[in-house]
């Protein structure tokens, strides 16, 4: 619908109403990236992974390498993500896409991956205080069919240095279960 009405509003000889003109210049305004996206292009270029899983609370991690690339994409509107490595000694490859939606002020992301048939979907906001984005994803339980909210935070200490969290409730507590340490590549 809203790629239906989009020609028709920018388009539009309904005449010089007002009505016409605040909608062309809302669709102007949305269309065009904001410092948000600024804060995404930032994290263009390839990265060094260095990942931790946590099975369960307490457990030694697992620790795996991997390299993510990340461009703009769509007219600087959307982080494209691309991660190679490998999990539990199997080849690991995932795609992922960050945006900010100007209409409702959230970051969005879809991440899915080789080890899934399944597509994360989340939101959330920049946590001023902490420096912080926190995104609220669901996930795909195999185990039982239902999705399962994951808490992601992710944080840049400098411009080449960023840290991602992940954070799974079990047994009704929460706990890291994934920290993701990215360094840029010179």
């Amino acid at each position: 619908m809203k790629k239906m009405l989009l020609p028709s509003i920018l388009t539009s000889n309904c005449g010089s109403g007002t009505a016409a003109e605040d909608a062309r210049r809302s669709w102007t305004e949305f269309m065009t990236p904001g410092p948000e996206h600024t804060l995404l292009h930032s994290t263009c270029g390839t990265w060094d992974m260095e990942n931790r899983f946590y099975i369960q609370p307490g457990a030694p991690p697992k620790t795996t390498r991997a390299v993510c690339v990340q461009k703009m994409i769509l007219g600087q509107r959307f982080l494209y993500s691309t991660i190679t490595g490998n999990m539990a000694g199997m080849p690991f490859e995932g795609i992922g896409i960050s945006g900010y939606d100007k209409s409702r002020q959230v970051y969005i992301l879809v991440w899915f991956d080789n080890m899934g048939t399944d597509i994360m979907y989340g939101e959330g906001r920049y946590d001023a205080p902490n420096k912080q984005v926190e995104i609220h994803l669901k996930n795909s339980d195999p185990g039982s069919g239902s999705l399962v909210p994951i808490r992601m935070t992710v944080q840049r200490p400098d411009a080449d240095h960023m840290i991602q969290e992940m954070y799974t409730v079990h047994e009704e507590q929460e706990y890291r279960s994934l920290e993701m340490k990215y360094t840029r590549r010179k």
